[in-house]
């Protein structure tokens, strides 16, 4: 899993990794009925979902790093 530690602290030399930015925890349900503002109320939803998901998973790699360790994540 992209949320969970895979490897010690302090034992890699270098992170290379494409990270899928739609990969979050919270699948997407919209309401049986739509209207604008419930759209815009999952989307925001999803955003803030989307930004923690991320910083999990980037502070992860950053955690793996040994002191000087190059990471390259796109």
């Amino acid at each position: 899993s992209f949320y969970e530690r895979l490897l010690p602290r302090g034992t890699v030399d270098f992170i290379f990794s494409f990270t899928a930015l739609h990969w979050v925890r919270k699948p997407v349900f919209f309401p049986k009925t739509l209207t604008e503002e419930t759209v815009l109320q999952e989307i925001e939803e999803q955003r803030i979902e989307a930004e923690e998901s991320i910083r999990t998973i980037f502070s992860n790699c950053r955690d793996y790093l040994k002191p000087n360790g190059i990471s390259a994540l796109d």
